[in-house]
């Protein structure tokens, strides 16, 4: 005998908490729209998906802080504080010295733990309860010292906090107990700030050159990753040598353009880089736990490190010589800058990536090294076979290079996999379908990855109208035909006409 089945609507009858935990996996707000034909229920629950994303950008032909109808974001803000909500990330553009002021009710929030702003205007600081709040960002406002003080003291949760492009701050003073981790980027009108905070890990000071400020840190003994993108800062603290942050671990700094030396001993430290180095000839560094060592500058100091155990080193120098005048000898003087950094590595431990902005030649290991007629020379020395294909992903995705070159032994298997990583298996890569194409990996825009022989290179050589080019395939030649038992491999990569996201 038949039987009437009546099917249950099961997924309509789910708890609200269950329906948002499952909204929560979704990737963006329209996927969220697409479960409402789901059934009415869902239809309705929706509309409480926990990211909404309000672009001002979009807005900006319809919504402004002066054309009435900054109460919409008023509601939305007090509707949201409300609902408990843990977050709010709000950046207001402004025109003149019209700004969107902040309502009050956002700073009594029992259950807010994250607040970014930007381009808004803060009221009194005098009735904020914020007792969660952990992480406050604050970019393009407009601050003045006391409201500071008294914003911070009625956040007794907070550890993250940031200032950026802020004006009206000349002085700053932070006590506070709880905070882990304080950036302040480009506030260029602060003339100096007092930071006391033992639990302080992370601290980031950048700012224009032509500002002058003083930094003192000199009660924050738990400091264990320091920034310095500031030259005249830098030169501050570089007179103690570093010496009074005890557990230091990462040491950043933005050499000054007329400091000749520095000298760094810290027993702690792990990983140090010096940047904009111009007129630096030597650095001398205590750090018997350093594994990682970057420089970035036109200048290649004499580097003396004490003891030398080194994993991996990241060293770009910039020609003052214009691309024209590097040709099959030019080059030497970087090279005898370089050459004495290379040799304190072992020559078969360590693999040697050189890179400028439409060429990467990659070494197996340190023995043999040539310096190539390229401009502006990036050098990346590491340990590890995996870190190559990472170090290679970030290269491609960022630069859209015109030549990967591969310098290994015969019997070497570092050209096949680099193929294999970089070789075309889907004309349509489904792997960054949900991004925009700015945001999109390397594999949506390489067409084509073609071996090349030293006859195939020496046609590119004679058709080709690039000098830098010709100059590098003819160098190529010349330096690797005949290196037995070395051999060089030689992928020529051809790209779609849009330009890479140069800023990931």
């Amino acid at each position: 005998m038949a039987q009437n089945v009546e099917l249950e609507d099961r997924i309509s009858h789910l708890p609200d908490y269950v329906i948002h935990h499952i909204l929560s996996f979704l990737r963006n707000p329209k996927d969220a729209i697409r479960t409402s034909s789901f059934s009415q229920r869902w239809r309705a629950l929706w509309y409480s998906y926990a990211m909404l994303v309000f672009d001002e950008l979009k807005f900006a032909a319809r919504f402004g802080p002066d054309d009435g109808n900054t109460p919409l974001v008023d509601n939305w803000l007090t509707s949201a504080v409300a609902q408990d909500i843990k977050e709010i990330d709000l950046h207001v553009g402004f025109q003149g010295s019209t700004r969107y002021t902040l309502p009050q009710v956002v700073f009594s929030s029992e259950t807010l733990t994250g607040l970014r702003l930007s381009g808004c205007v803060l009221q009194s600081c005098g009735d904020i309860v914020l007792p969660r709040l952990q992480k406050l960002y604050l970019r393009k406002l407009h601050l003045v010292e006391h409201s500071v003080i008294s914003l911070i003291s009625r956040c007794p949760s907070i550890e993250d906090l940031r200032f950026i492009q802020c004006s009206g701050l000349k002085f700053l003073v932070i006590y506070c107990d709880t905070l882990n981790r304080l950036e302040i980027h480009n506030c260029n009108q602060l003339k100096r700030v007092d930071i006391i905070a033992s639990n302080l890990e992370t601290f980031w000071f950048s700012g224009k050159k032509s500002t002058s400020c003083k930094v003192d840190l000199e009660h924050c003994k738990s400091l264990k990753k320091l920034t310095l993108e500031h030259p005249q800062v830098t030169r501050d603290f570089s007179k103690t040598k570093f010496t009074r942050f005890p557990l230091l671990e990462k040491l950043d700094l933005c050499v000054s353009d007329d400091l000749k030396s520095i000298t760094i001993y810290n027993h702690c430290l792990q990983r140090i880089a010096l940047k904009g180095c111009t007129k630096l000839t030597y650095a001398q560094i205590y750090a018997h736990k350093l594994v990682s060592f970057e420089l970035k500058g036109d200048n290649m100091p004499y580097i003396d490190l004490h003891p030398f155990c080194l994993t991996d080193a990241k060293v770009s120098l910039v020609s003052k010589s214009e691309p024209r005048g590097i040709g099959l000898g030019g080059g030497n003087k970087l090279w005898h800058m370089m050459r004495p950094f290379i040799s304190k590595f072992s020559p078969e431990g360590f693999k040697l990536i050189m890179h400028s902005k439409k060429n990467i030649i990659i070494h197996e290991d340190l023995s043999n090294i040539r310096f190539p007629p390229l401009h502006d020379l990036s050098f990346e020395i590491i340990k590890s076979s995996a870190c190559v294909q990472d170090i290679l992903y970030g290269l491609l995705r960022k630069l859209h290079p015109a030549s990967v070159a591969i310098v290994s032994s015969s019997d070497s298997k570092l050209s096949e996999s680099v193929y294999e990583m970089m070789k075309i298996e889907d004309e349509e890569p489904t792997c960054c379908r949900y991004n925009t194409s700015k945001n999109k990996c390397w594999r949506h825009f390489l067409k084509e990855v073609k071996s090349e022989n030293w006859e195939e290179m020496l046609e590119i050589v004679e058709a080709s109208e690039d000098e830098v080019t010709s100059t590098l395939y003819f160098w190529l030649q010349l330096s690797y035909s005949t290196t037995e038992p070395r051999q060089m491999t030689h992928f020529r990569l051809n790209w779609n006409t849009q330009e890479p996201d140069v800023e990931t």
